[in-house]
């Protein structure tokens, strides 16, 4: 299969999403600092987030990603 040929091209499945849907995606990526990614940064730059509310807590080993900002923030980020 040629990976260039689905550039620019959405599965028949797709759903667009709606302007609502677009607006809080806006939202919610510009809520964030991105960092930019320092490996393959030759050949495949990219920026990328952190997608860890309480990180500090994670550092100390006090979360395990099960408390509500965790799991608010996961369902956020996957959607």
């Amino acid at each position: 299969m040629e990976i260039n040929k689905f550039i620019g091209e959405l599965p028949a499945d797709y759903s667009k999403p709606s302007e609502k849907e677009l607006n809080e995606f806006r939202l919610y990526i510009s809520r964030f600092t991105w960092r930019n990614a320092k490996t393959y940064e030759q050949f495949s730059p990219h920026e990328y987030i952190l997608n860890f509310p309480c990180w500090k807590m994670k550092e100390d080993g006090m979360c395990k990603g099960e408390c509500e900002p965790c799991k608010q923030n996961r369902e956020e980020f996957e959607k």
